[in-house]
């Protein structure tokens, strides 16, 4: 019985890992995009004023 409840726990634990590792990734990618575009705007905002 001990040993079912560490796996469940373990498993819970994976779980929650697997999930803020999967938010993580979506907010670096988000995060990445944001930085790109920001760029490319301010790359053409200076290319407008020279």
């Amino acid at each position: 019985m001990k040993t079912k409840q560490n796996y469940s726990s373990l498993m819970e634990e994976a779980t929650a890992k697997g999930i803020i590792g999967v938010y993580g990734a979506i907010v670096a990618f988000i995060g990445a995009f944001a930085v790109w575009s920001v760029l490319c705007m301010g790359g053409a905002i200076i290319n407008l004023f020279t």
